[in-house]
């Protein structure tokens, strides 16, 4: 799944002023779910399944203010890849989603400033919409 979904147009709503939420899980159904769950929000919606690729759309110009990346992947771990994202885009809010917990590198990822909040899987879908809404 590579896509970009942008809610609200149907309305006429200025995309442009809408933040962008950037979701990186090489996992199509959590991608799926996610911007299913998402939808609703005032944002626009991007996903990748490759963190390699996602750090060039970075590099490409596509500037988030939330970044969601998965813990464990094949080309890199979420937390290498926010390191690697936070370089390119130091603002933006970045969250990491796991579904296995490992205290000392997530400890020193937050630490090091790399993510700003770790989310345990299975998700609390309400919960976690309700999170993304408030970071908006």
């Amino acid at each position: 799944m590579n896509s970009v979904v942008s809610n609200n147009l149907e309305s006429g709503n200025d995309t442009a002023a809408q933040p962008t939420v950037f979701i990186i899980d090489d996992n199509d159904d959590i991608l799926t779910l996610l911007e299913s769950a998402l939808s609703g929000l005032p944002c626009i919606i991007v996903t990748e399944k490759s963190p390699v690729k996602a750090l060039c759309k970075l590099q490409e110009g596509t500037i988030p203010s939330i970044i969601i990346a998965d813990f464990l992947m094949p080309e890199m771990n979420g937390i290498d890849f926010l390191r690697a994202a936070r370089g390119k885009t130091p603002d933006a809010y970045n969250m990491l989603l796991t579904g296995l917990f490992d205290l000392e590198k997530h400890t020193i990822a937050i630490e090091d400033g790399v993510v700003d909040r770790i989310v345990t899987k299975p998700l609390e879908i309400q919960k976690f919409i309700q999170l993304i809404d408030s970071l908006l």
